[in-house]
């Protein structure tokens, strides 16, 4: 299936070795020279800051293609959904905005473990929210001054890879039917799905919600998009870069490189140890397979904006 292809900051690059992966403190950067048309990156975390090559490069790029994108269509600055504002977290003087499955569970544990490492973690999310304000409830003002004073990062994913990454962890994962919380999400999501896909779903179906397949989850996003939980909502509608100057916007094809910049240019952190990714794009693919060209195209609609904005190839070939 031949697809519309854009330059993919992100995907594109070659995973870089070890030691590729160092800030090279041989090289440094100062603001005048690394500064995006769009102004994106902000003076205060780059005066003096020693970056490689390669982040510099692929930020850049980045920024400038969320300007134009951002220019070319000024509605996008409105399109934040009143439940993303609760994923801006506030920490000290950052603020760190979680789009879940680009692994908010790792960067919450660690800013538990970093400013809070006295506190009880029971669950990370419960522990974490519990420590730490949000922007619901604030004004557009008083989002936009602190947005002004801190420092900001968030994190994006390869649309059709968060969507699998999100079928396989939420409703397709068979060694998690024991878990209570998964089976409450199955059953606050699932029915619903198997409403919409099935006249009529057997009995079992219809109680535990636990048998949802991959293309009814595709049919579901596609027919009902204003009925999304945050796990497989557009990334732009959770953390806007259209209406924030996010310092930073990283991405999980990049976690290694771009988690130690974040600790060390942001967060001021020498080590930290984060997981590292257990599936790749490319492992989902093949979930893709037995979806109909036209279903496709209709995914590729929902999520059009993530993909102009973040840099990702519109296609499956992956």
């Amino acid at each position: 299936m031949t697809q519309p292809t854009y330059t993919n900051a992100f995907v594109s690059q070659p995973a870089m070795s070890s030691d590729s992966e160092e800030v090279h403190t041989s090289v440094t950067y100062h603001i005048a020279s690394v500064k995006s048309n769009s102004s994106s990156m902000k003076a205060k975390l780059t005066k003096n800051a020693s970056w490689s090559d390669t982040i510099v490069t692929r930020q850049r790029v980045l920024h400038d293609k969320i300007a134009k994108v951002c220019r070319k269509n000024a509605r996008l600055k409105y399109a934040t959904v009143w439940q993303g504002w609760r994923n801006y977290h506030i920490d000290a003087d950052v603020v760190y905005c979680g789009i879940p499955k680009t692994g908010t569970s790792s960067w919450k544990a660690m800013l538990i473990k970093l400013n809070h490492p006295h506190k009880y973690v029971e669950t990370v999310h419960s522990t974490f929210n519990a420590n730490h304000a949000d922007f619901a409830g604030k004004s557009p003002e008083q989002r936009a001054a602190t947005m002004k004073s801190h420092k900001s990062f968030m994190f994006v994913r390869h649309p059709l890879e968060r969507i699998a990454s999100t079928y396989m962890d939420k409703l397709g994962d068979p060694n998690s039917l024991g878990d209570p919380f998964k089976n409450a999400f199955r059953k606050k999501e699932g029915c619903p799905i198997i409403k919409w896909n099935r006249a009529n779903p057997k009995p079992q179906s219809r109680k535990l919600c636990n048998d949802v397949t991959f293309g009814e989850f595709v049919n579901y996003i596609t027919a009902r998009p204003a009925a999304m939980n945050d796990h497989w909502m557009p990334q732009y509608k959770i953390c806007n870069p259209c209406l924030f100057d996010f310092d930073f916007i990283g991405s999980v094809e990049n976690i290694t490189s771009d988690k130690r910049y974040v600790l060390k240019n942001i967060f001021k952190e020498k080590q930290y140890n984060m997981p590292k990714r257990h599936a790749s794009l490319r492992s989902y693919s093949r979930m893709y397979n037995d979806i109909p060209k036209k279903k496709m195209e209709q995914l590729y609609r929902v999520y059009n904006f993530d993909f102009e904005l973040f840099g990702y190839a519109k296609n499956t070939n992956f």
